[in-house]
């Protein structure tokens, strides 16, 4: 089981992801076909359920499993029916009853009986405007993490800058340049797609949890939401760290794919390089020690070569991490 305050920090993010699940259930009932709206709920069932393996809660990571089982079939046709919607909020109470069982036994409120629960869910009763403010009063109070040092805070400027840029409509015909974020793992440079790329931290405040994957560093909190944090190096299958490696002051680069954020810790980030189609060579050319699953293909530069990982394989928010 984790620390005390990794459990706050879990509890106040699924509080976030069951909200915005039941929000977004009753915005289904007006728009059942509504695809966007499908597959927030989608991930955020699938959110918890990866947070709860984690975190080593059995009961909510196997109730995830079946909720997020039975939204993949309405997912996969892109629309909800009323007896769906239906099954949905119970569902949905009933991970909210394993949520409260939960706090009882880290020592929160009383515990309830499921059925009680589900008499109080605003799905069935009236909104208890005094327990929101409660909750939202409970949020404000959770201490953010630490600030990111100001080249970090530089560097995700810059970002979000060449984001910008590359959004802008490309004039004429043909592939445009590709924009990648470089950074260092050992000896060589890397780099993401950087519209892949939510923003870059300081390597701290990542709490250990046993059982995960070997890559896995542990998990941390990104502004009241849980996140775990991947050990690049090992993901790729590396060799352990060298001496001088280990000395190295890393950073945590935050990628999002299909809405969920992972962390990936890597030495250094070095900057933002843009490259023509030509310049970039295909997976297959490649013969270094990285598996090509893991490739989209190597820059070619005067100094160098910088070699353009997939982020979406390397953070696959379908996999299990334990």
């Amino acid at each position: 089981m984790a620390d005390d305050n990794l459990m706050n920090e879990f509890f106040i993010d699924t509080q976030g992801h069951l909200d915005q699940i039941e929000e977004g259930t009753l915005s289904l009932e007006h728009s059942p076909d509504d695809t966007e709206i499908i597959g927030d709920v989608f991930r955020r069932v699938h959110s918890i359920k990866g947070n709860a393996g984690i975190m080593g809660l059995g009961d909510i990571y196997a109730y995830g499993q079946e909720f997020e089982a039975f939204l993949e079939g309405i997912r996969e046709r892109k629309i909800v029916t009323a007896p769906e919607i239906e099954q949905i909020f119970k569902h949905l109470d009933r991970l909210k009853a394993l949520m409260l069982s939960m706090r009882s036994e880290e020592g929160g409120e009383e515990p309830q009986d499921d059925q009680a629960y589900i008499d109080q869910s605003p799905a069935y009763a009236e909104d208890d405007h005094g327990a929101d403010d409660e909750e939202e009063e409970e949020h404000h109070d959770m201490a953010a993490p630490v600030g990111a040092p100001a080249r970090s805070q530089a560097l995700s400027g810059q970002v979000r800058q060449a984001q910008a840029e590359v959004r802008r409509p490309e004039k004429g015909n043909g592939h445009g340049p590709v924009t990648v974020l470089t950074f260092q793992i050992g000896d060589e440079i890397y780099g993401f797609d950087i519209m892949k790329v939510k923003e870059i931290i300081t390597y701290e405040r990542v709490t250990r949890v046993p059982n995960t994957k070997w890559y896995v560093d542990g998990v941390m909190n990104l502004r009241d939401q849980v996140i775990p944090v991947f050990d690049l190096k090992k993901k790729l299958k590396f060799k352990e760290a060298s001496s001088a490696d280990v000395d190295r002051e890393k950073s945590i680069i935050v990628v999002e794919i299909q809405k969920v954020l992972t962390g990936l810790a890597v030495d250094e980030v070095t900057g933002i390089r843009v490259f023509e189609h030509g310049k970039i060579t295909p997976p297959s050319d490649f013969t270094g020690k990285i598996s090509s699953e893991f490739l989209v293909g190597v820059g070619q530069m005067e100094q160098g070569a910088v070699i353009i990982l997939n982020a979406p394989d390397i953070c696959d928010p379908q996999e299990i991490l334990y």
